[in-house]
């Protein structure tokens, strides 16, 4: 008997052997572009900054990673399941000349004129129903609550038991000038971005950037919707 052909058999059985059911991941993938062209102009009527923006979001979305679905569950329960969303937005000025962004040109300089062209809006995997009991997020995320909203790179964790529910998150919040980053969800009266190349005394209501950690719990009851506790640090 050819030795090769033993060795092929064996390789196939073994293989056979380890490899686990397949099952679907349903995603989802959407995509918007606005455009808009208008002209900025001053007082005496010429042309500031002529815009060009194009600006494109792009949504990613997995469902059901680990196949959930498809395993059995106890009657009248759930299955855990597992989810991967993804935003990304793409905004570009097509209409600048450069000088807007040249802090060496302050007459023509607008701050942060052209600064991350690219940015995550959010980006987390999620897991619901966890032991029955447990969710997480973890990744870039926003929350809007009664607080208003806050968005923030790290982790959040919910427990929920018949009549209460507990959540906790922590991370990095979401700042402008950061990579990747928008200052949306920052609060009002905030101006951030890169010094780099500015004079001390060129536009100082432009804050360097800088990371900063969050932390917050909420605490609220699940039969009275309208009663939540939460607080955010």
């Amino acid at each position: 008997m050819d030795v090769r052909l033993v060795w092929a058999s064996a390789s196939a059985v073994f293989v056979l052997a380890q490899t686990r059911g397949a099952h679907a991941v349903e995603g989802e993938v959407t995509s918007d572009t606005v455009a808009q062209f208008y002209d900025v102009r001053g007082p005496t009527g010429e042309v500031v900054v002529p815009r060009r923006r194009i600006t494109t979001w792009l949504g990613v979305a997995a469902y059901d990673l680990f196949g959930a679905r498809e395993t059995p569950a106890k009657p009248r329960e759930l299955p855990p399941e597992y989810t991967f969303r993804l935003r990304l937005r793409y905004d570009a000025d097509f209409g600048s000349g450069g000088a807007e962004g040249d802090p060496g040109q302050p007459t023509r300089l607008v701050p942060t004129f052209g600064t991350n062209v690219v940015d995550v809006l959010y980006g987390y995997v999620e897991g619901r129903r966890v032991l029955r009991h447990f969710g997480f997020r973890v990744g870039r995320q926003y929350v809007t609550d009664a607080v208003g909203w806050t968005a923030f790179d790290g982790a959040m964790v919910r427990a929920e038991v018949p009549w209460l529910a507990l959540e906790a998150s922590g991370g990095l919040e979401v700042r402008g000038g950061l990579p990747l980053s928008t200052s949306r969800w920052e609060r009002d009266g905030i101006f951030r971005g890169s010094r780099a190349g500015y004079d001390p005394l060129l536009y100082p209501e432009l804050q360097a950037t800088g990371v900063a950690p969050l932390y917050g719990v909420a605490l609220e009851t699940r039969e009275l919707p309208w009663l939540r506790v939460a607080v955010m640090r």
